[in-house]
Formats: structure tokens, C-alpha cells, sequence
């Protein structure tokens, strides 16, 4: 994937919202619960107790230049409690063209007992409208927030997507068609933009 220019990051290393952050509900700042390794972190806590929920995080509108299209990533985590419930989390962004979901994480009755979700990064391409701002939405849902510790979010990052104005493929063979183990194949990029790290396939 190449990646390019680093266009917003927000850690809540300040311990409080930042500005143009809009939130419902259980949505806190904070260090505690399993997963939450950099903390502090947006954490959408069972207490105070709720019961058929759906609280927003919104981010503030993030500029994204003149792009089309950019990389948004994030970490997450969950630190369960009890399998009685339905509780879920789900992204969704809008650039500009009213909220799409993209990814969606629940948990249930019948999930088992210690179904923690471990800390991982996700990411999704978010389309954006020719002079539109992003913002990005984080949904706690479900039965009952008794039944979970705490949904955790942080290091939310939206990076460019550089566009490839030209692409070749070279081998050390003579004959590429007989390319064999050993053979050194190179991939060349032109991008229209700086990569921020070397590019992987």
C-alpha cells in the first residue's frame, strides 16, 4: 500500500476532547482497560449503565486538500465483560456525501466468555467530495453497556492516497517470461506525490 502525506493525527495525549469533537453518551478520555496501550484514549465505558444505545464520537471536519480520496487509520480495542448482551462498535465517515458505513464489530449472546478484541490497527479509503472536509464517526450500539468494559479508540490518523503516473517491472533475467528463484524482479513507481515510507505490495 503507498501512503504519502500525513494529513491529521489525534492521540488525546492532551487527556481532554479536541476541539470541534462532538460525543454521546458514554464517550470518555481515558487510560483504563485492557488494550489501551497508549493511553490515554477515546473509550466508550459501560458505566454509567445503558440500555438500547447508539452513542456517537464525531470528529471535527479535517481538511484534506484538494484529495479525492484518502487512507484513514485508527487503532482499537475492546475489553469485554460478559457474553449476555449485544454490544458493537461501527465506523463510518462522511466526505460529502452524508455518513457510509465502513466497518462494523459486535459482540453478542452465545460469543463465549473472555472475547476481548486484542489491540489492532485498522484502516479504510474514505471517497471524498471535490472541496468537502472529513469527519469521521466511531457508533457504540447495543442491549446493554453492563456487559462490556470499555470500546477503546486512538491514534487516528488520514494520510493521502498517491496516485501511480507510471509503474515498470524489471528482472536480472535475460528473458523475464524465465524468470526464476534467485532472479531479481524490481518494481519502479512515479507517483505525483512524496511517499511517506517505502511503498510494499
Amino acid at each position: 500500500m503507498l501512503r504519502a502525506e500525513q494529513l491529521y493525527f489525534e492521540d488525546f495525549s492532551s487527556g481532554s476532547w479536541p476541539a470541534g469533537y462532538s460525543h454521546e453518551g458514554n464517550w470518555i478520555i481515558s487510560s483504563m482497560w485492557s488494550g489501551n496501550d497508549t493511553p490515554p484514549a477515546a473509550v466508550y465505558n459501560w458505566s454509567p449503565q445503558q440500555e438500547n444505545f447508539n452513542h456517537n464520537l464525531i470528529t471535527d471536519y479535517i481538511d484534506v486538500g484538494d484529495n479525492d480520496a484518502v487512507l484513514v487509520t485508527f487503532d482499537f480495542a475492546l475489553d469485554f465483560f460478559a457474553e449476555d448482551e449485544l454490544n458493537g462498535l461501527r465506523i463510518s465517515y462522511d466526505g460529502g456525501l452524508g455518513w457510509v458505513d465502513v466497518l462494523d464489530y459486535f459482540i453478542g449472546p452465545d460469543a463465549g466468555d473472555d472475547v476481548d478484541v486484542s489491540r489492532r490497527t485498522e484502516s479504510f479509503t474514505a471517497d471524498i467530495e471535490p472541496g468537502t472536509d472529513l469527519k469521521v464517526r466511531w457508533t457504540a450500539y447495543g442491549d446493554d453497556s453492563w456487559a462490556i468494559n470499555g470500546w477503546i479508540v486512538d491514534n487516528i490518523t488520514v494520510l493521502t492516497l498517491p496516485k501511480l503516473t507510471y509503474v515498470s517491472i524489471e528482472s536480472s533475467s535475460e528473458d523475464p517470461a524465465n524468470t526464476t528463484a534467485g532472479d531479481t524482479i524490481s518494481l519502479n513507481f512515479t507517483a505525483d506525490s512524496n511517499f511517506e515510507n517505502d511503498p510494499y505490495v
